[in-house]
């Protein structure tokens, strides 16, 4: 075989990271006798691929035997590569092209194969040694192409917003003549609208203004810079002037391209504000069946059913969360993942279980060490022995996992079998065909009682299910002002939150500039400290006015007051608690200003709404900052408070003020909440009370002894 060519150190514009296809940007390690992964590339929909190539960049272990070791590249299940894995070659430094004939629109598997060997004699088939690690920052992929042209039609409208689509996923919003309260609650839907068919792929929102005239719109896309798709919003007259009579009829929804930049489709949203939004409500409906054509109108729009979560003390079966067949593993390795949702307010005791009652059979001449393992969440739960020397069917088997391993919002329990044979002799392994195992759709899984009730603020809610903004009745957004820039950031994060929940949020009530609204909503604010009153950041966890002491990386923060009378109130009530708030303080690397940083925030304000503020000293900084927010190394860090950030590599949390519950239990499950957000704390509370208890008895029995000194009750000591 003839060598492979060493791979470009640097991806080309047309070109994306292995990383940038997985859900963690980690290393691929094959370890192990024969490893395997796969990573899953998306090929666009009108796209077709001329030319695709990987660059790879890997290093194996330099106690490999060379003839017997090799790392196999497929492409679904073709072989495409073979690469010898040398000890004294161990980078590796190679590109491979890939048949594009076989990648039609969609999801390919691209898979790395290795065999790995140290001896022809008996080794150990799990030895340390046994490895190979590709580097998934500097192997990349290279695609050519081009977009195939024809007519635009609304039926193929997941091509406009397509996740598979690679780089960055920008979205412009255009609107016509002077902003109003509409027009913004508007651009939110349809940005909420285009990140809902995105689901995974985090989406940055511009937005454009056009004044009424004709020649705007051309003007606006001969700009330079990436628009991505384009929203084109406003009143059928408007859209008739800058569009210069391109539409007739009264469609609400047209899908045409411009001459001036035909590269990017534009979407047209057009009628009164009821029917622009029943339009864009539809858009965020996935596969909507929508007509073959450019233009139509949208009589009515049917609302998604809402997600539904695990539910409590009720068995669900594993074919309801998407085991459409039995597990069945044959050889030494094999499993599968169940995956479901918990309410981000998740809460029961710690000492609760959630039961797992698997329906399982495995064959005879298994070891005893053979083990079903699971594992929740990436952690080691529990493992099913597999001893008995032939074979067994258990029903009915029930697993007990704690449910301090669950999380809120999403949720992965991995079932992973590592079978292995009883005896085989010198040098001979048991046929791999004898080795099986099966875990039948029809096991079942089990919650516990549980509260929906949360400590808050807690930004790590946010980035796990929007909350409290996913199911609320209505959301309050409130902008400093409405230029552009304000009006992207908002956007983009809203589009972000509807994107967690895969459905738009509630109804928007929106606010601009000083006034302070008296509705009950609550609230998420957009723009810089100036903009608004000083009432309503008082109670901020951060001021960007003062500052603050750093010890190395990490912030001194004051330690918030103790809550237990606001946390006696909730529990007698069951109402929210305002949290006593320490002095404003100031986190920041450049002085008295939040600098080129941007800020998330979020407290209770005196009359117990939510507010969650996305803050920065300049609106063009609070536009370029959440573009960096959205992506998955900077969200997944959300927690406590106060975050402020940078880059991915400037990222900095804590919690600064004090904590207020939200929610409904009952009293026992109240008591375990509070119990378990400051068991120091209770316990000291428990240990003042016995005290108490115990010093009002004694003062009782010698007052008692001074009335009555010659009554003595028994058991009572003497006075």
């Amino acid at each position: 075989m003839a060598a492979l060519p060493a791979a470009p150190p640097v991806p080309t514009p047309s070109g994306a990271a292995l990383a940038h296809f997985m859900p963690a940007p980690t290393p691929i390690d094959l370890r192990g006798v024969h490893a395997r992964a796969e990573v899953s590339i998306p090929i666009p929909a009108g796209f077709e691929p001329k030319r695709l190539i990987l660059h790879l960049a890997a290093a194996n272990s330099v106690a490999l035997m060379p003839k017997r070791s090799v790392l196999r590249v497929l492409l679904g299940d073709s072989l495409v590569a073979q690469i010898p894995l040398d000890p004294k070659l161990p980078r590796i430094e190679a590109s491979v092209e890939l048949p594009v004939q076989r990648l039609s629109p969609g999801y390919h598997r691209l898979v790395f194969d290795a065999a790995q060997h140290y001896t022809v004699a008996c080794e150990d088939p799990s030895a340390p040694e046994l490895w190979t690690q590709i580097d998934t920052q500097r192997s990349w992929l290279e695609l050519d192409g081009r977009w195939q042209d024809g007519p635009l039609s609304l039926a193929e409208l997941d091509r406009l917003f397509d996740p598979r689509r690679w780089g960055s996923q920008p979205l412009t919003v255009v609107t016509v003549g002077p902003l109003t309260s509409d027009t913004i609650r508007l651009g939110a839907i349809a940005s909420q609208a285009a990140a809902v068919q995105l689901r995974y792929r985090p989406l940055r929102v511009m937005h454009r203004s056009l004044e009424l005239r004709p020649g705007a719109l051309e003007a606006l896309l001969q700009s330079a810079g990436p628009l991505g798709p384009i929203v084109l919003l406003g009143a059928p007259d408007a859209i008739g002037v800058v569009l210069g009579g391109a539409l007739a009829g009264d469609s609400q929804l047209a899908l045409l391209r411009h001459p001036a930049r035909p590269e990017d489709p534009l979407l047209v949203v057009r009628g009164t504000v009821q029917e622009m939004e029943r339009a864009l409500q539809a858009l965020a409906i996935p596969r909507m069946p929508l007509p073959d054509r450019s233009e139509t109108g949208i009589d009515r729009v049917f609302p998604l059913p809402a997600s539904v979560n695990l539910p409590a003390n009720r068995p669900v079966r594993l074919s309801t969360l998407g085991w459409n067949e039995d597990l069945e593993v044959r050889g030494r390795f094999g499993g599968r993942a169940i995956e479901f949702n918990l309410p981000v307010d998740f809460y029961t005791p710690r000492e609760d279980f959630l039961s797992l009652r698997l329906n399982l059979s495995y064959g005879s001449g298994l070891r005893k060490d053979s083990a079903l393992n699971i594992a929740v969440n990436g952690r080691f739960a529990h493992a099913v022995p597999l001893h008995e020397l032939h074979g067994a069917r258990y029903d009915d088997y029930e697993v007990q996992i704690p449910v301090a391993l669950l999380q809120p919002g999403f949720n992965r329990l991995e079932l992973n079998a590592s079978l292995i044979p009883a005896e085989g002799g010198q040098c001979v392994e048991q046929a791999v065909e004898s080795m099986r195992l099966t875990v039948r759709a029809d096991s079942t899984i089990q919650l516990p009682s549980h509260a929906l009730v949360a400590a808050v603020p807690d930004l790590r809610l946010v980035g796990r299910g929007a909350y409290p903004y996913a199911d609320a009745r209505s959301v309050g957004l409130w902008l400093g002002d409405d230029d552009s820039e304000t009006l992207g950031a908002a956007w983009t994060l809203l589009a972000r939150l509807a994107q967690i929940r895969a459905k738009i949020l509630a109804p928007l009530q929106v606010q601009v500039g000083q006034a302070r609204p008296n509705s009950a909503e609550d609230w998420i604010l957009v723009g810089t400290p100036k903009q608004f009153p000083a009432e309503i950041l008082a109670n901020a966890p951060l001021d960007p006015i003062k500052r603050i002491s750093y010890s190395g990386l990490e912030p001194l923060l004051e330690t918030p007051a103790p809550a237990w009378r606001k946390w006696l109130h909730w529990l007698a009530l069951g109402v929210p608690t305002v949290p006593t708030r320490p002095d404003p303080v100031n986190m920041t690397l450049q002085g008295p200003t939040l600098g080129r940083q941007a800020a998330l925030l979020q407290w209770l304000d005196g009359k117990g709404r939510l507010l969650t503020w996305l803050a920065a000293d300049e609106t063009m900084v609070l536009r370029e900052r959440v573009s960096t927010l959205i992506e998955p190394a900077v969200w997944s860090r959300l927690a406590g408070d106060v975050m402020l950030w940078r880059d991915a590599d400037a990222v900095y949390t804590d919690r600064v003020g004090a904590v207020g519950m939200r929610g409904s239990a009952g009293w026992s499950m109240r008591l375990s909440y509070l119990f378990s957000q400051k068991p120091v704390s209770w316990m000291g509370t428990a240990l003042v009370i016995l005290l108490l208890a115990w010093s009002s008895r004694m003062l009782l029995l010698r007052f008692k002894a001074r009335k009555r000194p010659n009554l003595v009750e028994e058991g009572d000591p003497k006075p």
